[in-house]
């Protein structure tokens, strides 16, 4: 009797250190930073939620805006990107000046395509950071960040600047190259939209020689040589992308397009075949595909795929239809 007692008196005792600590501001943070390092994501909302309803947390300061950046950083990875907007402004209103936040509210607003807001949010963590040697490793994640922002916004000579800088940097902090691959290939990104290709196929033989495995990279230079007529050495740069990875629609279309310029209307057939069955919306590639049937004869089959690419909202596809075949659709 005496021993089941005891044993019910460290059972209660257990349940109160446990209710206790997880009412515990910095045992739940803890915890919440743990599951978040971990991928737990939902598990980190809940941990860093009870932080931060627990009456013992601090009513303001750095640790306070610490914890609503990181259930943020959670909310970010589940596609919660309202609640992680609404997280970074709190912590942002608790601590104005946390760096950190604006580069991860950034990441959100460039996920959402919002690009002008994401560079202003880059551009902050950015001009706050620059003093700050002791976080160049921030400050080159926002730059990077920036410069990617940059490109979806179309602003490419804007992203040269950037990815410039932090190669400037990588090269004298050895700590820093892990990414220099991939900032050669998006520097070389940049450079092939803006008419540099030279300069973009420097970047692009650099970004191989470290990686030479980097399916982008044989695409956007592949790309690079369609714009230029070079086709075929576009055709082998996608094809090498295809071997790395033969799960991309928009590859196989690439290369489908070098086909059809030179003719080879059958490989064009088959190419454009892969993109639609891995991209059933695709109408560019209904579209593209249903030309090559009319230049091989194939009416009936032409005519499908372009009616295909009019219901997917191809606005070339019906002219094609009238040209082609008299059809109004």
């Amino acid at each position: 009797m005496k021993k089941k007692k005891l044993f019910i008196f460290v059972l209660f005792i257990l349940f109160i250190f446990n209710y206790s600590y997880s009412r515990d501001f910095t045992g739940s943070f803890k915890r919440g930073l743990e599951a978040l390092n971990n991928k737990n994501y939902r598990e980190a909302v809940e941990y860093l939620t009870q932080a931060l309803k627990s009456p013992r947390k601090p009513q303001k300061g750095l640790s306070l805006a610490a914890a609503y950046n990181l259930r943020g950083l959670a909310y970010t990875e589940l596609g919660e990107n309202d609640k992680a907007l609404k997280d970074f402004a709190k912590a942002l209103e608790i601590y104005p000046r946390y760096v950190e936040v604006y580069n991860n509210r950034g990441r959100v607003y460039y996920n959402l395509g919002e690009y002008n807001r994401a560079i202003e949010n880059f551009s902050t963590a950015i001009n706050m950071d620059k003093k700050h040697l002791r976080l160049k490793k921030k400050y080159l994640e926002a730059l990077f960040n920036r410069g990617l922002a940059f490109i979806g916004n179309r602003e490419y000579q804007k992203a040269v600047e950037d990815f410039t800088e932090i190669i400037e940097d990588i090269s004298k902090d050895t700590r820093l190259k892990s990414k220099q691959a991939e900032v050669y290939g998006l520097r070389g990104f940049g450079y092939s939209n803006i008419g540099e290709y030279e300069q973009a196929y420097e970047d692009f033989a650099r970004a191989l020689a470290l990686k030479p495995d980097y399916e982008e990279i044989y695409c956007w230079r592949g790309i690079t040589y369609l714009e230029k007529e070079e086709l075929d050495k576009a055709i082998e740069d996608f094809s090498q992308a295809i071997q790395l990875n033969p799960h991309s629609d928009a590859t196989y279309f690439d290369r489908g397009g070098c086909y059809q310029k030179i003719g080879e209307y059958q490989k064009a057939v088959n190419d454009y075949t892969e993109s639609i069955k891995l991209n059933p919306k695709n109408a560019d590639a209904f579209y593209s595909r249903g030309i090559c049937y009319f230049f091989k004869s194939e009416y009936e089959k032409s005519i499908f795929d372009l009616k295909q690419a009019v219901d997917l909202g191809h606005s070339q596809a019906k002219n094609a239809l009238m040209k082609y075949f008299n059809i109004r659709y």
